[in-house]
């Protein structure tokens, strides 16, 4: 694999560019993980970043559409940052950036990934428990991210991720349409409520703060066009589960937020 090997405050970085990756994006990538890294108490031995221009060369390289602008991972066992410039939203850069970067802080091991849950666990999720395993453990870790970064003096950054997040889009609108139009059975809301959990997880040190009012706003906003039990089950979660999972054995939270979503269901 090619690319730089850099020094980043003792951690060794490679960078990989993928395609026609600007140097800005270049530079702002390499900045943001420095300053994280500064700041953190324990850094990772080594980081992957790969940098892709546009949609089509991430496809190529790893087979298929990229879920977001900006993703970490480390079920290799060490933690790899992928951004796709071309998807990167303008003005917050910066803040996905800095997300990522506290995950290959927080996350950069393999065992982030390897959890064990009840057989009660299996029989209400069904066909869709690995999907539902995936993102609660995803949200889990998005809401340890959150904490961390209102604690080290990067609230900004992660007001600006929050924000990003509750943006509404024509396909949420288009979901929150057939949410409401439609009659879905306990199994589908529960799991939506899963999915829905990863987009309020960095809420809960925001709402608690300087920009309580700001945040509590653009929840509403997003939350206004979903039918009432999105709502209050989304109220729930922020203002309740979502906070309790922000310590302890991954196994159990991950229990805990499947066990939640499935008691808002009905």
């Amino acid at each position: 694999m090619g690319g730089a090997l850099l020094d980043l405050h003792g951690v060794r970085l490679l960078v990989v560019r993928h395609g026609e990756v600007s140097e800005r994006i270049m530079e702002l990538a390499v900045r943001v993980l420095g300053t994280v890294y500064l700041d953190a108490p324990r850094r990772p031995d080594y980081v992957e970043l790969h940098l892709y221009g546009c949609i089509s060369d991430y496809a190529a390289m790893r087979g298929g559409k990229p879920e977001y602008p900006a993703m970490h991972e480390a079920y290799l066992g060490y933690p790899r940052i992928h951004v796709v410039e071309e998807l990167l939203p303008r003005g917050r850069e910066e803040a996905l950036m800095t997300h990522e970067a506290v995950h290959s802080v927080l996350h950069g091991s393999s065992r982030f990934y390897e959890v064990e849950v009840g057989v009660r666990i299996a029989e209400l999720y069904g066909a869709r428990l690995e999907l539902a395993l995936t993102h609660a453990a995803s949200a889990i870790k998005d809401v340890e991210v959150a904490y961390y970064q209102a604690e080290r003096s990067m609230e900004e950054m992660l007001r600006l991720y929050a924000e990003y997040l509750l943006e509404i889009s024509v396909e949420d609108l288009l979901e929150a349409a057939a949410l409401a139009s439609g009659r879905p059975d306990a199994e589908e809301r529960r799991f939506f409520l899963v999915l829905l959990s990863k987009r309020l997880a960095p809420l809960p040190p925001l709402l608690n703060g300087r920009h309580t009012g700001r945040m509590h706003e653009a929840l509403y906003s997003y939350l206004s066009h979903y039918p009432e039990w999105v709502r209050k089950g989304a109220q729930r979660l922020v203002g309740e589960v979502l906070p309790r999972l922000r310590w302890g054995d991954l196994s159990r939270r991950i229990e805990e937020l499947l066990l939640a979503a499935s008691s808002m269901a009905g």
